[in-house]
């Protein structure tokens, strides 16, 4: 169903004025919000009415509503308590999930649980067979003819050991979500090397309780930032991976389904399907537009669940209709995931749980990732799980390293960045940036500390190579996503990224990039177009998407106030989005609310707010600590307008889109009744003129409507039915 029209909504003609004229700015602005239903909770300050629903406790992740799958696979994707699995023939696989390995290319990582019962491992000849899926509907614009004909990809296998560790309190004592993650009980017993070790191995260690595993006020006392792991030569304190397998299938055509088959899969289990990512500048031969999705710091809770669930389309997280009145949400083509993936946090075994909780969906969505810190960070804990199960298209960029990447798809050159890599060096020139009250220069900052030498601008480099190779012909969308936000007026992790933002904003200003995907901040929150702190028409817009659902629960008790002008929205509960791109000048953006959590409990270590779901599907509800203006609002929904005339640096790189030299008529040829917004994209000013004629109806509207009340109060009860209104009666204010 195509978006409707900015402006259409139901407020009553008294407030119609203010809202055409809020819409006017947003237009010009190039950011054109979609109107709430309703008139509750619109304003700041202002708390709606409404019924709290019961909070319900949390889901052990074994429970059936949590371990929903596809069919025939249900026997094994059970976890237990500590996130390890069961009910597993040894062998079977698991925990797949597709990577986009570059143009036409596609990596599918599985992993199996033992070595002699699975033939394929020691079989050179053993493939994925993958060929195009019958039923297929979507196909692209290109009239290339392809065979059908069954093709085979070979099969790479690793595995690897790690120290088992834990890296946060929330390890043991989780804001949300079962409780406890890892089974303390379980660590001593793998902790206590005297039921084995002779007593005088150097190894030899009694541990009788949770203290000599985790000492008394270890995540009470700074420094705050510390792991504790079992003991390296403790045999069994070493988590060994299943085999981890790769197979890359290449020679696709976007747009095209794909029916993919691994080694060990029964008939019964049903097929393994996925859709094919378009190339750079290719559109859907059907007029579907290019459907991304967007998600950041999962963990995995029962709201994780839910968040996934929402992301497929299925399991009734779609029930309640948009703000266009659609009772579902489009199928996406590419998942986008900003970072801080399982939350192992130091106990690996947590990577394979999570793994399978996510495999409905990334089994069938291709899925590009970018390092947040319980990916990378914690004294490198994680590291080796991340980038071993969750490879990145850093090859076909042409970038030195797995954190760095960009992917074209479809009209959007999408990029990926690490919040942890340096984004610049001593003696480096940054720009003229500031913070946002104009406190410190980056000149002097980058001129003073830093990584000294070239090395500190690596990334830098392959970015700005990147973005100006960017064909903005083909793919006219750019989009960026990296873990720590740069604009967030949350109290959490505020301003911790100012020195990435000093080395990294003028670059991507300067490359008209469009959109910036973040996570690290658990709730969700829209900026204006924004460069420097300052609104900016021709910078881009910041989606902060953190609030995927993991232990260390929702931030919403801590926005900053005032909401800064910059912040359009924001929200303290869980949820996703979803950016789809028309065409080359109209994208829309809907951010869909999936929980809200009421606290219903506290935590042992730092009594804390314990929370638990409350709600249905995040429909008429409110997180119980979210003091945000938009705290009841179960759906953020605006359309991004692109404009090269009005911002010259939209149309930066090797390619120039020059949409002024086309017919308009290919704009609607390519999108139809799919893309609403180009007859008013192509000039600003065409858009301005259409608004301000509006404004001019609206205004003449309520001058009548309120003429109509005057006189009205002025004939009195004989004139009309009911009893004469005074002029200071409350009820006649409200509807002047």
């Amino acid at each position: 169903m195509p978006p409707p029209r900015p402006g259409h909504g139901t407020a009553p003609y008294a407030s119609v004025t203010a809202a055409v004229f809020a819409s006017l700015v947003l237009v010009v602005s190039g950011d054109v919000p979609f109107p709430f239903h309703g008139s509750e909770n619109h304003s700041p300050g202002v708390t709606s009415a409404f019924r709290r629903p019961a909070a319900h406790p949390a889901l052990d992740m074994s429970d059936a509503r949590v371990s929903h799958v596809p069919r025939g696979r249900g026997d094994r994707r059970k976890l237990d308590e500590s996130g390890s699995a069961t009910d597993r023939p040894v062998g079977a696989n698991e925990q797949v999930h597709l990577i986009p390995g570059g143009a036409n290319e596609m990596v599918v990582v599985w992993a199996t649980r033992g070595y002699a019962e699975f033939d394929f491992f020691v079989d050179d000849d053993a493939t994925v067979a993958y060929t195009e899926h019958g039923d297929a509907k979507s196909t692209t614009v290109s009239k290339k003819k392809t065979r059908t004909s069954t093709k085979h990809a070979p099969i790479a296998h690793t595995a690897y050991t790690a120290q088992t560790c834990l890296g946060e309190s929330a390890s043991i004592d989780p804001t949300m979500g079962h409780r406890p993650p890892v089974d303390v009980d379980a660590l001593v017993a793998m902790a206590n090397t005297s039921a084995w070790a002779p007593s005088d191995a150097a190894n030899y260690f009694a541990a009788t309780s949770p203290e000599d595993v985790v000492p008394k006020n270890w995540f009470t006392s700074p420094p705050w930032e510390k792991a504790i792991c079992l003991r390296y030569n403790n045999p069994d304190a070493q988590y060994q991976s299943p085999l981890i397998h790769e197979a890359r299938m290449s020679g696709l055509v976007g747009g095209r389904r794909y029916r993919y088959t691994l080694p060990g899969d029964a008939d019964a289990d049903g097929p393994r399907t996925f859709t094919a990512l378009l190339g750079a500048g290719d559109t859907h031969a059907d007029n579907q537009p290019l459907v991304l999705g967007v998600v950041g710091d999962t963990g995995q809770t029962e709201v994780t669940h839910a968040v996934f669930e929402h992301l497929r389309g299925v399991g009734g997280y779609n029930s309640g209709a948009g703000v266009d009145g659609s009772q579902s949400q489009e199928q996406i083509h590419l998942l986008l995931h900003t970072g801080d993936l399982s939350y192992a946090d130091g106990y690996a075994p947590r990577w394979d749980s999570f793994g399978v909780l996510a495999e409905p969906l990334m089994s069938s969505v291709p899925t590009l990732t970018t390092p947040g810190n319980h990916d990378v960070t914690l004294n490198g804990l994680e590291s080796a799980a991340f980038r071993t199960r969750y490879p990145s298209p850093h090859a076909s960029s042409k970038s030195p390293s797995p954190d760095w990447w960009s992917l074209d798809v479809g009209l959007a050159h999408v990029v990926g960045i690490s919040s942890y890599a340096p984004a610049g060096g001593r003696g480096g020139e940054m720009g003229d940036m500031h913070d946002e009250d104009n406190e410190t220069s980056a000149d002097n900052v980058f001129g003073t500390f830093g990584l000294a030498g070239s090395l500190a601008f690596a990334m830098r480099e392959w970015l700005v190579r990147d973005l100006a190779s960017v064909d903005r012909s083909k793919t006219p969308w750019v989009i960026v996503m990296f873990h720590v936000p740069w604009y967030n007026s949350n109290q959490g992790h505020y301003k911790e990224a100012e020195r990435h933002r000093w080395g990294l904003e003028k670059v991507l200003y300067d490359a008209g990039v469009d959109v910036i995907l973040n996570g690290h901040v658990h709730s969700y929150e829209r900026s204006s177009w924004v460069y420097d702190w300052r609104p900016d028409a021709c910078g881009p817009t910041h989606l902060v998407v953190g609030d995927g659902g993991n232990y260390e629960g929702p931030y919403g008790g801590s926005w900053r106030t005032p909401q800064p002008d910059w912040s359009k929205f924001r929200e303290g509960s869980f949820g996703a989005g979803r950016l789809t791109i028309y065409n080359e000048t109209a994208a829309r953006w809907r951010w869909h609310r999936t929980t809200c959590v009421e606290g219903t409990g506290t935590t042992e270590l730092y009594n804390d707010t314990y929370f638990t779901p409350t709600g249905t599907h995040g429909q008429h509800c409110q997180s119980s600590n979210d003091i945000s203006a938009q705290a009841m609002e179960a759906v953020d929904e605006v359309v991004f307008v692109r404009n090269v005339l009005v911002c010259p640096n939209k149309a930066s790189g090797a390619g120039r889109a020059a949409p002024e030299n086309k017919p308009h008529a290919e704009h609607d040829d390519a999108c139809d009744e799919k893309c609403p917004y180009d007859s008013y994209s192509e000039t600003r000013a065409i858009a301005t003129i259409t608004v301000l004629t509006i404004v001019c109806v609206c205004l003449l509207a309520s001058l009548a409507y309120v003429s109509a009340l005057l006189r009205r109060n002025r004939n009195g009860a004989g004139a009309y039915p009911h009893a004469r209104l005074p002029l200071g009666d409350d009820i006649f204010d409200e509807q002047l």
